[in-house]
């Protein structure tokens, strides 16, 4: 399947979380890590991971894209679940980079390009995610 606006809105339409309140997708990677990155060289870019992401105004759901473009389970996370959220720039203005840290320890590090092929509405998605986010992380 591709992904453009259409594809991804319809696809996020079937969540009631998505329904009836403010709702932003996004495309973003999870990238390995460091010592995989080394261990790995060149075949790196293998072990990242895709997702698309919906975010509504008490909930995060993410839906892991894989390699041959097919959608796997969706996670929904709420934002309670979150004991930390930190947004800042990357690479020279090209993106953002989002870190979550949940009450369960784990922690989710987002890369998100403002531009990505197919999503239009990415860049404008994208400050308004960061706005969404900002105010609640003045919750916590």
């Amino acid at each position: 399947m591709k992904i453009n606006d259409e594809s991804t809105q319809q696809l996020f339409s079937h969540f009631d979380q998505a329904k009836g309140c403010e709702f932003h997708y996004i495309y973003g990677c999870i990238q390995a890590s460091v010592l995989k990155s080394i261990f790995l060289g060149h075949l790196a870019s293998f072990a990242n991971k895709f997702f698309l992401l919906g975010f509504t105004k008490s909930s995060l759901i993410m839906i892991r894209v894989s390699f041959t473009g097919k959608f796997q389970d969706p996670e929904i996370m709420l934002y309670s679940d979150f004991k930390r959220v930190k947004t800042s720039g990357w690479m020279f203005g090209i993106g953002k980079k989002i870190n979550i840290e949940l009450n369960d320890g784990k922690k989710i590090k987002l890369k998100i390009n403002k531009r990505v092929g197919g999503l239009k509405k990415q860049k404008e998605n994208l400050i308004a995610v960061c706005d969404m986010l900002s105010t609640i992380n003045c919750n916590f």
